[in-house]
């Protein structure tokens, strides 16, 4: 049998796990639909988790049916995502750019409308960037981003399909450019 003072360090240990466990399962979170980011806001808004545990995401794929609002209050709390697909209906929620711009991103893949409403900052992460176009947009704004080393255009503009354009950029500016086709 064992006494009080063993039995409240084996729960201790217990719930030190679990809350490890946690962790390790919140750094990849793919929401499929929006009952599933509900129950996220939902775990985020109760603050029953221990101070900056959805620091701990690293890579986020949200639903693109999820309201603007909610992933305003995902994006908040989950500070520290370096992967994110994020296609979301931007027009409920201007912010969403700006917080965008404050995560250590270094894989990005978002709609290039989007992707131009982000201020971005020379010293972004950033290394990996895929981009749909539904028209012509002008990517200029690639130069602020000096850690980047692939970028993947998809481009429907005459809607007949998807046609992808690759480039890889070295050291000294992008040099490789590849069109990939269409879908």
């Amino acid at each position: 049998m064992l006494d009080s003072s063993a039995s409240s360090q084996i729960v201790k240990h217990a719930i030190q796990l679990f809350n490890r466990i946690g962790l390790i399962h919140y750094e990849m979170v793919t929401m499929n639909n929006d009952l599933h980011a509900d129950k996220l806001v939902a775990l985020i808004e109760r603050s029953s988790k221990p101070p900056h545990f959805f620091e701990t995401v690293e890579t986020l794929c949200p639903p693109y049916s999820l309201r603007g609002t909610s992933a305003c209050g995902i994006l908040a709390a989950c500070t520290k995502v370096e992967r994110l697909a994020c296609w979301l209906n931007l027009k409920d929620s201007p912010e969403l750019p700006v917080l965008h711009s404050r995560l250590p991103l270094r894989r990005l893949s978002l709609e290039i409308t989007h992707f131009c409403q982000i201020p971005l900052a020379p010293s972004t992460w950033l290394s990996d960037l895929d981009l749909v176009a539904w028209k012509d947009y002008d990517v200029g704004a690639l130069y602020k981003l000096p850690q980047l080393t692939h970028v993947a255009l998809n481009f429907d503009l005459d809607g007949m399909g998807v046609e992808h354009i690759v480039a890889v950029r070295s050291p000294s500016g992008f040099g490789c450019y590849c069109r990939v086709g269409r879908r």
